[in-house]
């Protein structure tokens, strides 16, 4: 079968740009909760994705009413977590690795902060 050139160059063209489509929809997700210490979900808590080495700020969300978060599409690489809500302690996650996989943490529990205490 001879299909004629400018038809081969775009049929090219279409499918790499649907394989970059289909590798931007495929990109891994961050997701996780966050518990007080009585184990129930505050909402609204700031949630601070950072890579590392170099502790540049990659995303910010806050967390529902359930007390989930989560970043919808991270690229493979090593990040931590900060999190941030009035009458906690902030807290810093461990190093989180992200791979081609979304990766579901575990839920992370707050410490509140004591009457009289500096943050």
């Amino acid at each position: 079968m001879n299909i004629p050139k400018p038809t081969r160059i775009l049929v090219s063209i279409l499918i790499l740009l649907t394989t970059g489509v289909h590798a931007q929809v495929m990109a891994p997700a961050l997701t996780g909760s966050i518990l007080d210490p009585d184990h129930k979900a505050p909402a609204g808590v700031t949630v601070s994705l950072h890579q590392l080495p170099d502790s540049a700020l990659v995303a910010t969300t806050l967390s529902n009413g359930d007390g989930h978060f989560s970043f919808p599409r991270v690229r493979a690489g090593n990040y931590y977590l900060e999190i941030r809500s009035v009458s906690y302690q902030v807290f810093y996650s461990g190093t989180i690795g992200v791979s081609r996989k979304s990766l579901t943490l575990q839920p992370f529990i707050l410490t509140a902060i004591r009457p009289g205490s500096l943050p």
